[in-house]
């Protein structure tokens, strides 16, 4: 079940002046086929016979290219600023044959990222240390899925096959901006940090008519998800002395459907898992409290 992997990293820095810098970050990374064990270990009711013959994961190629300039200097809105530009490329397959079975399936997907993001703080002093943490975040996700079968005796292929991904292929925006305030006493008795998010998410699969799979009607124009929410958090710590620490934390939080909740099929036995294109975002109310007392230099005493 062994396997090879190979990997390249290149980084370059340029120095602007003595407060920017621009770094490079590039990578390339590909493997051989990776066995699944725990597939082709499996065996039949009564043990003898395998379920596969091959089980692999296709070789695994991952690019990627960054470009990140920082700013760190004491100017009016920031302290440091980081700007990074982004693009990964990426393919993986499935590579399966059941037992004494002449016909081997092959499963690729290849997904583009790019990815942009802003982040930026600043920290200033007077009765209180004060620090505030802004920025914002977009990625935009490309997913390409293929399928086709062989016939390991004459080498022909047929593309009669489901796709593991929707086979027009899927997209998917994410967008984020958020803001985040810490205040500090100067005896650093008391801790407090207030956070707002907003985010924006959208999802975008479609099917092709030529599927061996038929789909109800409004498939074949595309499904389309849209989500976004306000979420927040909020934290107090207090040092109260004599060994006691206070934590009270509040929070929601939010996930939207991607390509891989609304579109993707899944296989087990005889069941068949299907898109769902009513799926709705998750959303949560958190709340945590924490209490911790010292006893000495080798006991501590928690609760949450």
């Amino acid at each position: 079940t062994g396997y090879s992997q190979f990997d390249l990293l290149q980084k370059i820095r340029y120095q602007i002046n003595d407060y920017m810098n621009i770094d490079a970050n590039i990578q390339y990374s590909t493997s051989s086929d990776i066995p699944r064990f725990d597939q082709l270990s499996l065996r039949d009711e009564v043990g003898l016979v395998p379920n596969f013959s091959e089980w692999n994961y296709g070789p695994q190629d991952r690019f990627l290219a960054s470009l990140k300039y920082k700013w760190i200097q004491d100017v009016r809105f920031w302290d440091e600023m980081i700007v990074i530009a982004s693009f990964q490329d990426l393919q993986e397959s499935r590579i399966t044959r059941n037992f004494n079975s002449n016909f081997r399936e092959l499963r690729i997907e290849d997904v583009g990222v790019y990815g942009l993001t802003v982040d930026a703080n600043k920290k200033w002093k007077k009765n209180w240390s004060r620090s505030i943490f802004y920025g914002l975040d977009y990625n935009y996700n490309q997913v390409s899925s293929r399928a086709s079968r062989e016939n390991i005796v004459n080498g022909t292929t047929d593309s009669e096959l489901f796709t593991r991904y929707p086979s027009g292929g899927s997209s998917a925006n994410n967008f984020g901006a958020y803001v985040e305030l810490i205040h500090t006493t100067p005896d650093s008795v008391l801790n407090f940090h207030a956070g707002l998010r907003y985010s924006y998410f959208n999802t975008d699969v479609l099917f092709k008519p030529s599927d061996p799979i038929q789909w109800p009607d409004y498939f074949y124009d595309g499904i389309f998800s849209s989500n976004d929410a306000l979420t927040w958090s909020g934290g107090l710590n207090i040092n109260a002395g004599k060994g006691w620490i206070l934590n009270f934390l509040a929070s929601t939080a939010f996930r939207s459907p991607n390509v891989d909740d609304i579109g993707k099929l899944r296989v087990k036995a005889d069941n068949l898992t299907v898109p769902n294109p009513e799926l709705s975002a998750e959303r949560t109310i958190n709340f945590e409290t924490n209490i911790q007392k010292r006893f000495s230099n080798f006991a501590e005493f928690n609760v949450t």
